[in-house]
């Protein structure tokens, strides 16, 4: 299989077959794709949302608004922003083609999120609302001992986003999580003001930081590698936003001041105090050994970790723009109320960071690069370099990095994680994406990683490689994945550890055919197979499932979905990206033996409001009870209704 695959690729790659009609990347593909356990993750689907009911007006938008689309780069954003300036404002999607780099299959995937009107916006107000709980009898509700009891069901979740101005924006969020006891567990807000006179930006209240290749300061969710994405090489060097993500720890409480220096020269200040949730250490010395982010407060054990100590951070930035290069240089001193203790390190209540990054382009080239430093000695390194062909049908990537042992950094993201920080380990990825014929395209990526210095508990070397065919005939199209996954792992064997290897496979088929304009189906079946660190009574998993999408009319869509899926241990793991709420995904864990279902109603009656409601089931008949503790589900079924109701303004 992989060789068949490598010679596709070599084929197509001398082929230089073109797409005249290219697709769109779907955010869908993107988020299928991630290599990564991810529940409810919210921030990169609701910035695209946003950008749907708020579109960038490319005749007007400078090169830092153009990059709140995450499909453009630095250098594909100067260049609109150049033309428009030398040769007049845009007048359509085809207008825009012209612009050398954007490609066809870009323009599709941007064109929901700008516009070529001039006229002046009007004020926007955007709330979503969201209401759920669980419908199965859990445990944490049925104890007595108050102190461990789990309080209110429900989840809920408000959003506002109010813009009166095209200058002034306001935000809120505020939530709770089942089992919390009250209407309300956290909150948050900002208020963002351009002031243009005085060539600045300010930002008041909860904001997300991301800089570089993320290895100082990252989004809520990390970057999660998915195969044909290419999203990984499309960085941007320096970017912060106010906080939309109800992710209660990766953020920052405070202020943020953008000054422009000259025309190409930003200056950024950062000041932030912050309380964390945590937990201690059992000895007289109380430090914190971890930083608890699960974010509920459900019980007393979690609540004895809420708000345990403070972090008060200040960071500037300087990012100086050079034609199509820019360089960026960082510095960020934290201060912890309580000593923190991170990797073996002796407790402290300090960390000082500094670090540069840069971003430049050589024609069809594109290289980025970082350098942190913690305490001014430990470094943590990330270089990329991307290629892209003129006609976007070739994308080819390599990206590696190195990270010192004793290197952490809070709010920063190891490479292809989500909530991990940078630290004792070195590794690379390779990846590319080809068109090989009109309708057909190939994508792969190949990831080394290993610890720097082997840790007793848990040292392992992991190697992972996907390759992807995607076939497009008439309506329908056709997905071919086959990845391997290679690790080893420690075993302690009469008080020594030992090294054991595991070796899994896994190859999915997914048909999606447009049966007309109202109706979709989609199939797909994924197998999972090989040898685990440990012995199993079965070597191979599968899960198989069917979803029918249908939309009657521009008011209403109907999806509904059945999955089956046989998987006996959690070496051979398989995920199902799940449709959810708007807003939200899940890219669902499947282990053990069961099924499931959902429909999802989508109701968008005007383009002032729309409402969704999603219900789910799933069951394990093999089982009495299903996880465990305050958690465990009495019986094998867990059943959840959650609804939306989104209004704008």
């Amino acid at each position: 299989m992989i060789r068949l695959l490598i010679m596709l690729a070599l084929g197509g790659s001398l082929l230089g077959g073109n797409l005249s009609a290219q697709e769109a990347i779907s955010p869908e593909n993107l988020l299928e794709g991630l290599v990564s356990e991810n529940s409810l993750q919210v921030d990169y689907l609701q910035r695209l949302q946003d950008l749907e009911s708020t579109p960038v007006d490319v005749n007007r938008a400078d090169v830092a608004m153009l990059l709140q689309i995450p499909f453009l780069n630095y250098q594909i954003a100067r260049k609109i922003v150049k033309q428009r300036r030398e040769k007049g404002t845009y007048r359509d999607a085809e207008h825009l083609r012209e612009v050398l780099g954007v490609s066809e299959e870009l323009i599709s995937t941007i064109l929901p999120y700008i516009s070529f009107q001039t006229r002046k916006k009007k004020p926007l107000i955007d709330y979503r609302l969201q209401l759920g709980r669980p419908l199965h009898t859990i445990a944490g509700y049925e104890i007595a001992d108050d102190a461990r009891r789990y309080g209110n069901p429900y989840h809920l979740y408000h959003r506002l986003r109010w813009q009166p101005t095209p200058r002034l924006k306001f935000g809120a969020l505020w939530e709770k999580d089942s089992g919390e006891p009250n209407w309300y567990d956290f909150g948050s807000f900002h208020i963002q003001y351009d002031w243009a006179e005085a060539r600045s930006k300010i930002l008041l209240g909860d904001f997300n930081l991301s800089s570089g290749q993320g290895l100082l300061f990252n989004g809520p969710y990390g970057s999660p590698v998915t195969v044909g994405g290419m999203q990984l090489f499309k960085r941007t060097p320096f970017r912060w936003q106010g906080k939309s993500a109800a992710n209660e720890s990766a953020f920052f409480r405070g202020a943020l001041w953008e000054y422009r220096l000259l025309e190409n020269t930003r200056w950024t200040v950062v000041a932030s105090l912050h309380e964390l949730d945590g937990t201690l250490s059992t000895d007289s010395l109380a430090f914190v050994r971890s930083f608890y982010t699960s974010g509920y407060h459900r019980n007393n054990s979690e609540l004895v970790k809420r708000r345990v100590v403070k972090e008060s951070m200040f960071a500037t930035a300087v990012l100086q723009s050079f034609g199509e290069t820019q360089l960026g240089g960082q510095f960020a001193h934290f201060q912890y109320s309580r000593p923190v203790r991170m990797d073996g390190e002796p407790a402290g209540k300090k960390a000082v960071y500094m670090g540069g990054f840069y971003d430049t382009a050589i024609k069809q080239l594109t290289v980025q690069g970082e350098i942190s430093l913690y305490s001014l000695r430990y470094p943590a390194l990330q270089q990329s370099v991307h290629y892209r062909s003129v006609d976007g049908s070739t994308d080819y990537g390599i990206l590696f990095y190195y990270y010192h042992p004793q290197h952490w950094s809070l709010h920063g993201r190891a490479f292809g994680k989500v909530s991990s920080s940078p630290g004792n380990e070195r590794g690379y990825l390779l990846s590319f994406r080809k068109r090989l014929f009109r309708q057909t395209e190939l994508a792969a990526f190949f990831q080394v990683g290993r610890p720097q210095q082997l840790e007793t508990e848990f040292p392992f070397t992991s190697r992972n490689q996907q390759f992807q065919i995607r076939q497009r005939v008439a309506k329908t199209r056709m997905t071919l994945r086959f990845t391997r996954r290679f690790r080893q792992v420690s075993e302690s064997v009469s008080n020594r550890y030992a090294i054991g290897q595991e070796q899994i496979r896994q190859i999915r088929l997914q048909i999606d055919s447009d049966l007309s304009s109202t109706v979709r189906l989609r199939h797909r079946i994924e197998r999972s197979w090989g040898a685990a660190a440990e012995a199993l009574p079965r070597n191979y998993g599968f899960m198989i499932y069917q979803d029918l999408r249908y939309r009657p009319g521009k008011f209403l869509t109907l999806q509904a979905r059945w999955t089956q899926f046989d998987v006996p241990d959690y070496s051979l793991r398989l995920y199902e990206f799940e449709n959810d709420l708007p807003g939200n995904f899940r890219n669902a864990l499947l282990n053990g033996r069961g099924f499931k279902w959902f429909l999802l109603v989508e109701y968008r009656p005007s383009k002032r409001w729309r409402m969704a409601v999603k219900y789910k089931t799933s069951e394990y008949p093999d089982e009495a009870t299903l996880g465990s503790g305050l958690d465990e589900t009495l019986g094998n079924r867990k059943q959840e209704i959650r609804g939306q109701l989104r209004l704008i303004f």
